[in-house]
């Protein structure tokens, strides 16, 4: 079945399983590196938040050998099970004053991102887009809300105030960790990095948060890699492996050109879309701060 087939089909399939009361509405998404995903939400009455699935996903689901009728029936089942009465932690999105307190930060590719970014609050650095999100954490999901353009009116706040209150409440919300690489595979043995193919002699470390969750913006919080530059007493390459999480190594004289083929094979077999941050490679010096290495500079290095 042809992918435009198969849209119709689910349509079909999901307004006729749907149980009595659940509205599911059919929207075109924009997500970072994805445009124009065709978005499906269903939402039971009364529900502040609601699931949204991509028909892009399920067709990959179709394409794997699930029939229409069973990812239509799993679709609802997980909608039922996860619309909520509430926003966790009480969070009123519309209230800036219950929304600020759970501000944080997200990183995407500024240029893979430049329609997408027209319609949020952001700030570009070396590239890379900062954007404020409200983050939400409860016992059993974590998730993130960006700041859109719109929303400013209705908080009375310019967009500037928004994007520093977020920049000061990430370390409080967004806990920072920094740890050695090989720790992490020894806690997570099924994690795949088969990708990740750099020296043995280098030791790489992992920035991120505690929830492994936009953890990429960690590299923007205030002081937080100046703090790494003097206790690891050396500059450091910055790979962005995705938008969850960078890695670090140590300016051991690596050639920057293998260094970003080496995030380019990972971006493009190892992560989802919507998972990378950008094919480029960064460098924090302690002298002159947090850059990105331009393609003529790893030539000449």
């Amino acid at each position: 079945m042809e992918r435009e087939q198969f849209y119709e089909e689910m349509k079909k399939a999901l307004m006729e399983l749907k149980p009595e009361g659940m509205e599911v509405t059919f929207i075109k998404v924009d997500k970072q590196n994805r445009m124009g995903l065709h978005g499906c939400t269903l939402s039971m009455p009364d529900a502040a938040a609601a699931p949204t699935f991509y028909l892009e996903d399920l067709y990959e689901a179709y394409l794997n050998g699930t029939a229409v009728e069973d990812i239509a029936e799993g679709v609802i089942e997980f909608a039922k099970e996860n619309n909520r009465a509430v926003i966790p932690n009480g969070i009123d999105v519309v209230d800036y004053e219950s929304a600020r307190k759970h501000l944080g930060l997200m990183v995407i590719g500024a240029e893979e991102n430049r329609e997408y970014l027209e319609t949020l609050v952001h700030e570009v650095i070396e590239g890379l887009a900062l954007v404020p999100i409200v983050f939400i954490d409860d016992e059993s999901s974590t998730g993130c809300i960006k700041i859109k353009k719109e929303l400013l009116m209705a908080w009375e706040v310019t967009a500037q105030e928004v994007m520093e209150e977020a920049k000061q409440n990430s370390a409080r919300v967004m806990p920072p960790t920094f740890q050695l690489m090989s720790d992490i595979l020894r806690e997570n043995s099924n994690l795949d990095l088969d990708g990740l193919c750099v020296p043995e002699e280098a030791e790489l470390f992992v920035v991120s948060n505690r929830y492994f969750v936009c953890g990429a913006s960690v590299a923007f919080y205030p002081g937080f890699l100046e703090s790494i530059g003097k206790a690891l007493g050396t500059d450091f390459y910055i790979l962005p492996s995705s938008i969850n999480e960078l890695i670090l190594l140590r300016d051991l004289g690596q050639n920057p050109l293998e260094l970003l083929q080496i995030v380019k094979t990972v971006n493009r077999t190892q992560l989802q879309p919507e998972e990378v941050l950008a094919d480029a490679v960064f460098y924090y010096s302690r002298s002159g701060g947090f850059r990105k290495i331009l393609p003529m500079e790893a030539i000449l290095e």
